[in-house]
């Protein structure tokens, strides 16, 4: 019951959040703690391998490192990605949805989840040089994951879920 009531709770914060991101470029701080613990009730329920958690963390951290290096490389000076770039909101989001994926689930998800929102910000972005809405796009495509997991599809389902 309990997973059940965090499954539909998970699907409305995760709502909450595309409509909020996609309307204003901004997400309300207090989703981003109800997103970890609705996550964590969920990574209960499946008996995931705790381990996954801190090396999903790695990944995310290396991944934020990189691109702090690429972009302070291209633009030739040291960039505080977080002033223009990319967001803490969208920080925020990668680290909730952490606990929802094993590891090898969540690089997976990270990957196609940009590729996503990519391709979704093409067909509908407002204005030629608008802000990417990324938490509010990947909070689409989890929902859209979801959504997949609750009509029955297992996805390989040691590799996605």
């Amino acid at each position: 019951m309990v997973y059940w009531i965090s499954y539909i709770a998970l699907i409305l914060i995760l709502g909450l959040i595309f409509v909020q991101d996609w309307k204003d470029r901004a997400v309300h701080w207090w989703l981003f703690p109800i997103l970890l613990g609705l996550s964590f009730i969920q990574f209960e329920q499946k008996n995931t391998n705790p381990a996954d958690l801190l090396t999903s963390l790695i990944f995310l951290v290396l991944v934020l490192l990189l691109l702090i290096a690429y972009i302070s490389l291209r633009r030739k000076q040291w960039v505080n990605i977080f002033k223009n770039d990319f967001g803490w909101g969208d920080v925020l989001f990668l680290l909730a949805v952490i606990p929802l994926f094993s590891h090898m689930a969540y690089i997976l998800f990270f990957i196609s989840g940009m590729f996503f929102s990519l391709l979704i910000h093409l067909l509908f972005q407002r204005r030629k040089k608008s802000t990417v809405p990324l938490a509010g796009y990947l909070a689409l495509y989890v929902t859209f994951l979801k959504g997949l997991e609750l009509a029955g599809f297992q996805l390989n389902h040691q590799i996605l879920f």
